[in-house]
């Protein structure tokens, strides 16, 4: 009997430490090497009927940011692998980023969203679950539940200035213009007295770093790109005359987007620009490069010259010779742009969007069809809106004058396309909107992929 007891005394002083629970294992902080998880933030119901699954990301690293371009590793189903997700990851947890528009008609089908990052698979999957709805004022208010039916406060707008022609050997500088209707009124900065003045009490202070700006700012952040992107300011970004800038630096050609945020400290809006970065001089490097196409810049003073080395098929648009264009020309003079086509080809959509395909459409001339493109040449005319149309297909846009775009979405949100004659962009298919002309006399030829 008096061993028994012995043996339990003995047990109940041992140290506590001597054994410990997995639960209480601190967590570990990895600078790299870890994953990127979706996830799934809700649903909001659109005026049309239609509904945006919403999501966000979470990057398991401290400090590493992973570039994933849409494809077998990141891809988003039904309707991918590309449908505009995030391509470029920033650590930690980034929420609200990314939309998935679904018809009316979506029902109990799911959106899935697959990343795959050192080398570990995450999913994420967006069902029209009740419990799940969420409202645009807990995306503007970063999850904040109160509805605001008695808040007079109204959200920033927002509006990125067009930019120029862009390359990897300098910065270019975003320009946003915000408004606000001056609600949430800033609090008053809090006079903090001298440390030796003992008669007066002292505020305190909890951090050495620079305080957050008050009233409005803006702030960036990168969605999509082949490298990072380095901004001369980080964080937020006081709004001054209604202005506000940064100075950004591009490490690589591609296609980038980006995210202009305006707040007011209660409500934020979000506004995104695609900036294409070529390599330099023309003709060094493509000016766009993806799964589907490499576009070449060439020069007006070329010798005439076919597709650049090492191409496949490829569309010709002279920016020469308004409207002229050519699939696999023998020989091409002057300036113009060369569009390669790569292997992955993709079927078009089904419209379910309840609007047009977007071509044809009156005023548009086709150039030429065969089993890989279609290309239209479209001049925009002043007073005459484009009917709200859908793109079932993906397409490279070449403007071959100078002029702006104000694009409209069926819920009424607005974005300028500013451009100048030899801009070329790439669009990605599922899209519908309208568009009217905000100055000059616009005109692009326009190449639909099969």
């Amino acid at each position: 009997m008096n061993k028994v007891v012995l043996s339990i005394a003995v047990l109940l002083a041992s140290p506590v430490f001597a054994q410990q629970l997995p639960t209480a294992i601190p967590q570990t902080k990895f600078a790299s090497g870890q994953d990127v998880v979706p996830y799934f933030e809700g649903w909001i119901r659109n005026k049309d009927g239609s509904f945006d699954m919403v999501f966000g990301y979470f990057n398991r690293n401290w400090q590493e940011e992973l570039a994933v371009p849409a494809g077998p590793d990141n891809l988003v189903e039904p309707g991918g692998p590309d449908r505009g997700q995030p391509t470029f990851f920033l650590p930690r947890r980034q929420g609200w980023v990314y939309r998935v528009r679904v018809p009316s008609d979506f029902g109990k089908q799911v959106v899935t969203w697959t990343i795959k990052a050192n080398g570990r698979t995450e999913k994420a999957y967006g069902e029209l679950m009740p419990v799940e709805e969420i409202t645009e004022r807990i995306v503007m208010t970063r999850g904040n539940l109160n509805p605001g039916d008695d808040d007079p406060n109204r959200p920033p707008a927002i509006t990125i200035a067009p930019v120029q022609t862009v390359s990897v050997s300098r910065p270019v500088t975003l320009v946003t213009t915000v408004t606000d209707d001056g609600l949430p009124k800033p609090r008053p900065v809090v006079e903090r007295a001298s440390v030796s003045d003992a008669t007066r009490i002292q505020a305190q202070a909890n951090a050495s770093v620079a305080p957050r700006p008050r009233g409005l700012t803006v702030s960036w952040m990168q969605l999509r790109g082949p490298a990072k992107v380095t901004f001369d300011a980080t964080g937020a970004l006081s709004v001054v005359d209604g202005r506000a800038s940064v100075d950004a630096r591009f490490s690589a050609p591609g296609t980038y987007v980006l995210r202009a945020t305006a707040n007011d400290g209660a409500l934020a809006t979000k506004s995104d620009v695609t900036i294409v970065v070529g390599g330099g001089a023309e003709g060094e490097r493509p000016i766009v490069d993806n799964e589907r196409v490499t576009v070449w810049l060439q020069s007006a003073g070329a010798a005439p010259a076919g597709p650049p080395p090492h191409a496949g098929d490829a569309v010709w648009v002279s920016l020469s010779r308004l409207g002229d264009a050519a699939y696999n020309p023998a020989s091409v003079g002057g300036r113009g742009v060369f569009i390669v086509l790569k292997d992955r080809r993709v079927p078009a959509l089904e419209n379910t969007s309840g609007y047009p395909n977007a071509f044809p459409r009156p005023g548009v001339r086709k150039i030429l069809e065969n089993d890989r493109v279609i290309v239209w040449d479209y001049s925009w005319r002043a007073g005459q809106p484009s009917p709200m149309h859908f793109h079932d297909k993906d397409v490279v846009v070449t403007y071959v004058a100078d002029g702006a775009l104000t694009s409209t979405t069926p819920d009424g949100q607005s974005t300028m396309n500013e451009f100048t004659a030899g801009t070329v962009r790439f669009n990605t298919r599922d899209r519908a909107h309208t568009e009217a002309i905000a100055k000059g006399q616009p005109r692009a030829i326009i190449t639909e992929l099969k």
